[in-house]
């Protein structure tokens, strides 16, 4: 036992002291802006990040956006990022892009349609928090129902609520089914059990 302990804190040194590859054999320098992130130390993190970033990889580009806009509040550089990883296809990025122009700030103008593309963009790859946004800002009880419905399915808690709301009150069009508001408001109450 001691002899598997020794040979597992060995090996977990050794691989701490190299480069982790990447697919080219190159070192892969989005884990190590992880790294970085995770001990707290941003600076090197972006670093790592804007190099991974100018080789194209979209997740350096929305880690990038996120920490200029939570550790150091830097609109301007959180948009730059966050809009070139939703160009690419990341539905994280295409979130809070949406979100950016739902609101507007000092760097972005508020922008619905903007916003509802971008939005739009993001629930095709499934983000529920995007087709949670869109029933918010939908224009008819027919296109709210869609989009409530579709961020329920996709585990979004608040979606789940309001739609056993919707189903016991009969709101955006439907009737009145007391087993599907007991349903999905049972499935609100275990989805936030959980998250405790």
């Amino acid at each position: 036992m001691k002899h598997h302990l020794l040979l597992i804190s060995i090996l977990s040194i050794f691989l701490s002291t190299i480069a982790i590859p990447s697919y080219a054999g190159q070192p892969n320098f989005y884990a190590a802006g992880i790294q970085a992130e995770n001990a707290g130390n941003y600076v090197e993190a972006i670093s790592q990040y804007e190099i991974a970033a100018k080789s194209g990889l979209k997740d350096a580009k929305y880690a990038l956006g996120r920490i200029y806009r939570d550790v150091y509040g830097d609109m301007d550089n959180s948009f730059k990022w966050f809009l070139e990883a939703a160009k690419q296809g990341d539905a994280f990025a295409q979130y809070e892009v949406g979100m950016l122009y739902r609101y507007g700030n000092a760097v972005v103008p508020q922008d619905l349609e903007q916003a509802k593309q971008w939005l739009t963009l993001a629930t095709k790859r499934r983000r529920g928090k995007a087709a949670y946004a869109l029933f918010e800002m939908a224009d008819s009880d027919d296109e709210a129902l869609m989009w409530l419905q579709q961020a329920a399915k996709w585990g979004v808690t608040d979606a789940m609520e309001k739609l056993g709301h919707a189903y016991k009150n009969g709101m955006y069009g439907l009737e009145i089914n007391l087993s599907l508001s007991q349903h999905w408001l049972e499935q609100a109450t275990q989805a936030k059990e959980n998250n405790l």
